[in-house]
């Protein structure tokens, strides 16, 4: 999946929940899949929120900083645990 429509299909998952779009920066993971980073600080409980895209075009939330780790870590953005929807 290339940005423009990795963009669109973010555009489109907001519209439908009804979230406001407020996309900081948008990061591309190397296998057609994007996140799109909404909140993202840097302290010692800071918070890292957005969509995440996947490359057959399925959309999700990520939350928080251990999801931002278990990101980094995997090489692959796959389908969310349950532990990782919560």
């Amino acid at each position: 999946m290339n940005e423009d429509q990795a963009k669109r299909a973010y555009k489109d998952y907001c519209t439908q929940k009804d979230r406001k779009r407020q996309m900081i920066r948008s990061e591309d993971m190397g296998d057609g899949s994007w996140l799109f980073v909404e909140v993202d600080e840097p302290s010692r409980n800071g918070r890292y929120e957005g969509v995440a895209v996947r490359a057959d075009g399925g959309v999700f939330t990520f939350h928080g900083a251990l999801g931002k780790v278990l990101r980094r870590s995997q090489g692959k953005l796959g389908t969310p645990k349950s532990c990782e929807r919560f």
